[in-house]
């Protein structure tokens, strides 16, 4: 849970409102009550906001890949 919160940071103000709002079940029709814009309008700005979770995912996976040590020695199987 403490990890996906963080993926939250990578959202502008706009797109987080939204994505933590539908990742807790309110629905398209009230979120549109609520703010005052189409659901079409709310889903983009929500789509932005998965863009911007799915890059820092990258950067993360990225970022964690270049820092893998390889092991001092090599366990080989000669049979």
């Amino acid at each position: 849970m403490d990890r996906t919160l963080v993926w939250l940071l990578a959202c502008d103000d706009e797109s987080r409102r939204l994505v933590w709002a539908r990742a807790t079940g309110i629905p398209w029709r009230k979120l549109e009550d609520m703010d005052g814009r189409s659901h079409v309008t709310l889903r983009k700005i929500v789509a932005r906001g998965h863009d911007q979770i799915r890059v820092q995912m990258a950067a993360g996976d990225m970022k964690n890949t270049k820092n893998k040590k390889k092991p001092l020695y090599a366990i080989s199987k000669t049979a």
